[in-house]
């Protein structure tokens, strides 16, 4: 799991370097917006709370984090893909579980991994692509070969919603 900010995809790219570089166009009495996609309490919210004072110091800017939880981060990141490109609405979401919403057909959600700009990469958490232990899959190209090849009968899961 990588917690990401992200900014929308016509927004103003604020990644490592260009964070000096934008703080005169934000320093004008303007607020940023730091999306959360996930209820207050959790992980993320907290990772975010840690990270806005360091932002308003750097940008020079206050930053408010606002909590949009709802379809696992569907409702917080739909909003980011809406917001005006301005650089001043930015989300703390993850990429896998960002991605993850819209491969799933019934979903909807409004966006895709193109709608987003990413701006730092906050936290690294590892992961793990696990198989029951009488399975015949002994690789990662085994797998895949397996679930290009008999789709339907592939079962997965992640930390969001969506669970086939």
């Amino acid at each position: 799991m990588m917690a990401s900010i992200l900014a929308s995809r016509r927004g103003l790219l604020l990644g490592g370097a260009a964070l000096p570089l934008a703080r005169p166009a934000l320093a004008q009495g303007r607020t940023v917006e730091l999306i959360v996609p996930y209820p207050p309490g959790g992980g993320n919210d907290i990772g975010a709370r840690a990270l806005a004072p360091l932002l308003e110091k750097e940008l020079g800017t206050p930053v408010v984090v606002q909590n949009r939880p709802g379809a696992g981060s569907q409702i917080g990141m739909a909003q980011l893909a809406r917001a005006r490109p301005d650089g001043l609405t930015i989300a703390y979401g993850l990429w896998p579980q960002t991605t993850t919403l819209y491969l799933d057909p019934s979903r909807q959600p409004g966006f895709t991994r193109d709608s987003f700009t990413p701006l730092a990469l906050h936290v690294t958490d590892p992961g793990a692509i696990v198989v029951k232990d009488d399975s015949p899959l002994r690789s990662l190209a085994e797998l895949v070969a397996i679930a290009k090849a008999r789709p339907d009968d592939f079962r997965m899961s992640d930390n969001g919603l969506l669970g086939h």
